[in-house]
């Protein structure tokens, strides 16, 4: 009884916070962010109002010998007071798109946040809005090259320090070297708020050791060479771990697993093509930023 005590002590202080003891708060409630939006047209929170719309557009396309043809696309808008303050749109799909919204308390419990997403087939993109005297958007995911659907987005607290911190993917190697949409790796991206910018900023450095749980087992399930499917499942399969640790903060770890597992015959022209692709990466380019670039070993 005494010990069942002093765990619960243990477990009731503020120590939960401190970075050593993250991997224990994993077990926190994760929010999907299709839970939080609504199939609503109209929700009005402090005098805001986002309303829901609808149009159609004309689309050339060439697959099809160039025809035009009209597709529904839906996208939103935040008013107050009927003034057109934010307008939640640009993502066009060849089979259109959906727009949901929610209210949710990313930040602390007496207020809450606008969620808005905007999704195609395989693609999205996703804004966190503060609404107090002026809306104030604090996650912004086109300007991250990050998101994809709204299933794809998640939200948990990994520091226990009451606020959330934003789960998405990073899609920017879709379409690379030729790999199929299922072999291509969506490395998760950790956005954290951040009160000196008040916004959501990328913090995988500070939280590598959630991120990269379980990739020893991933590197014992690596596709061998052998037929053209399975070396592209091969390079998906590297990649996909070459991108946890780097996203991680871990280059040095990324480029050894790489030399050691990548059996193509192309492995220097392919790490030049890893390269240059990151490099557009926003996430990547604030990571290794000399700024915000934490050693590791």
């Amino acid at each position: 009884m005494r010990i069942t005590l002093i765990v619960a002590l243990l477990l009731s202080n503020n120590e939960l916070t401190k970075p050593q003891v993250v991997r224990s708060r994993v077990s926190r409630v994760e929010v999907s962010a299709h839970d939080i939006a609504t199939n609503r047209t109209k929700l009005a929170y402090r005098g805001y109002v986002i309303h829901k719309n609808m149009r159609k557009i004309r689309i050339d396309d060439r697959s099809y010998g160039g025809r035009l043809y009209f597709e529904q696309d839906e996208y939103a808008r935040l008013t107050r007071k009927g003034r057109i303050l934010l307008r939640f749109d640009g993502l066009i799909g060849g089979v259109g798109n959906s727009i949901e919204f929610g209210l949710f308390s990313f930040l602390r419990a007496s207020e809450k946040q606008l969620l808005v997403s905007q999704d195609t087939f395989r693609g999205g993109k996703q804004w966190i809005v503060r609404l107090r005297r002026s809306p104030r958007i604090l996650y912004d995911g086109h300007a991250w090259a990050t998101g994809r659907e709204i299933d794809d987005m998640s939200v948990i607290d990994l520091d226990g320090d009451g606020k959330y911190e934003v789960i998405v993917p990073t899609c920017i190697f879709y379409g690379f070297a030729s790999l199929s949409p299922a072999a291509t790796p969506l490395p998760s991206i950790v956005f954290k708020y951040s009160r000196e910018s008040k916004k959501f900023l990328p913090a995988n450095l500070e939280f590598a050791e959630y991120l990269l749980n379980g990739i020893e087992d991933r590197k014992r399930t690596i596709q061998a060479i052998g037929s053209p499917p399975d070396n592209m499942n091969h390079l998906g399969d590297v990649l996909g771990i070459v991108l946890e640790y780097l996203f991680a903060g871990h280059a040095s770890e990324a480029w050894t697993f790489y030399d050691q597992a990548y059996k193509l015959p192309d492995k220097h022209e392919m790490k030049d093509k890893i390269l240059a692709e990151l490099r557009s990466s926003p996430v990547y380019r604030f990571i290794y930023h000399k700024h915000n670039r934490r050693r590791t070993t």
